[in-house]
């Protein structure tokens, strides 16, 4: 019997790759490799939840792009 659903995991990794993103000094291949065992098994199980993460992580991409445009609050006519 599992003591942690793999849901919880799942949940867990997604934690630690979103302490990841905000912390890029932390290196990923590290956290790859300590979480080894547990993705193999949460990835090979939890399939949908994973494209779930990444459509997630996707809308975050396109949320930056987003931000790094000028913000424009008023409209400017050409008469001044």
């Amino acid at each position: 019997m599992l003591l942690i659903t793999n849901e919880w995991q799942v949940l867990f990794l997604v934690w630690i790759l979103f302490q990841w993103e905000l912390d890029e000094s932390i290196r990923l291949h590290v956290l790859l490799l300590l979480l080894y065992r547990e993705l193999l098994h949460v990835l090979l199980d939890v399939k949908q939840i994973v494209d779930l993460f990444l459509s997630f992580v996707e809308s975050f991409s396109w949320l930056d792009r987003e931000f790094d445009k000028p913000m424009i609050f008023f409209h400017v006519s050409e008469y001044g």
